[in-house]
């Protein structure tokens, strides 16, 4: 009798086991496979661009920055703009020559836990820019300032300008007092930049758009439309895709893509990617800033993620913009002997709220 019970038992898991399996397959994608400067390959926050002609030997070049989880001596002190490049936008490397970051903080700015955020790359006239922001801690809060680099090969970077300086009264007169995540493309002879601005009286955010020939000075900050689905925007991407302005927002949960004709009004196209919720996937616990091309076999989604204990680069892919889902880069994340662990969380949490109900 007892063996027929221990038996059924084990029978019973096994079961479990393989039903568990078969549903956490559908989230068991990897990420990208990136090298980072503090040495835990936990890339964040990308800025991708496509190439049709290689520049300096490849045709996808990737700006990020690492936010890594536990690594001392505080989180934001690696989140420095780092260069990558790739062929075929699946496999990546650091250029040949160039030691990330392409920027990084000085000793006293690490004791002052200053930081650098929000990098986004530019290729105008054969060169490439990147252009990110630098947070130094006040005891009233931050003086935040929006940087720019500059590269006629992708390895040497000029020194870093200023581009905005928050601090500054005309910079906040024309084009506020918060620059976030900012998304800058050249087109028509100028920058053309989209951003989130800080919360408004009634709190809440806007995209905002501005203009500039030079990269430095700008014009006023005018308001986008974002029609289809009320939305707090948080992190923004944007390119131009087929004559189309196309727009990914992060809303502090999901990613959406909005479209536009002339990059002021933009309207809903789909709601793209949610966290996971699925203890053991690399998105299990949630999404950030993502960075969306078009290359010869169609559309590319890099996106942010985290579960409970590492941050990565995700990536979506299809043929069109309903098309696009989760995609592996090197295989399944999790093998059959790696999921045991997660099959024991698992059932360590339900028998955990069995215990908490039957108190």
């Amino acid at each position: 009798m007892v063996l027929y019970v221990i038996l059924s038992i084990a029978i019973l898991l096994a079961l479990e086991f393989v039903i568990e399996y078969f549903l956490f397959g559908r989230v068991n994608q990897s990420p990208l496979n990136l090298e980072t400067i503090e040495g835990t390959g936990q890339a964040y926050h990308p800025s991708v661009i496509f190439l049709k002609e290689p520049w300096r030997g490849y045709e996808y070049w990737m700006v990020q920055t690492p936010y890594p989880m536990g690594v001392p001596p505080y989180r934001d002190r690696w989140e420095c703009p780092s260069i990558h490049v790739s062929h075929d936008g699946l496999n990546w490397c650091v250029p040949e020559g160039l030691l990330n970051p392409i920027d990084d903080l000085s000793a006293s700015e690490i004791a002052n836990k200053d930081f650098f955020s929000d990098p986004h790359l530019v290729f105008k006239d054969g060169r490439i820019e990147c252009f990110y922001r630098f947070s130094k801690r006040l005891s009233e809060g931050f003086h935040t300032m929006l940087l720019r680099k500059v590269s006629e090969d992708g390895v040497n970077w000029q020194e870093r300008e200023v581009i905005l300086d928050f601090f500054d009264t005309s910079c906040i007169e024309t084009v506020g007092d918060m620059v976030r995540s900012p998304v800058i493309i050249w087109e028509d002879g100028r920058y053309k930049m989209w951003y989130v601005d800080g919360l408004d009286p009634n709190g809440a955010r806007h995209v905002c758009y501005a203009e500039s020939f030079d990269g430095r000075h700008w014009s006023r900050r005018t308001f986008c439309q974002l029609k289809g689905k009320p939305i707090e925007p948080w992190h923004l991407d944007l390119n131009i895709i087929d004559g189309e302005y196309i727009l990914t927002i992060y809303d502090f949960q999901k990613l959406t893509l909005f479209k536009s004709a002339d990059g002021h009004s933009f309207e809903v196209v789909r709601e793209v990617l949610s966290p996971s919720g699925v203890y053991g996937s690399f998105y299990s616990d949630g999404l950030y800033r993502s960075s969306l091309i078009k290359d010869s076999e169609g559309y590319k989604l890099y996106f942010s993620a985290f579960d409970d204990k590492k941050t990565r680069i995700g990536l979506m892919k299809g043929e069109t913009l309903d098309s696009l889902a989760v995609a592996s880069v090197g295989g399944p994340y999790k093998s059959l002997t790696d999921f045991l662990p997660v099959f024991a969380k698992i059932w360590k949490v339900r028998l955990w709220k069995l215990w908490i109900v039957g108190r």
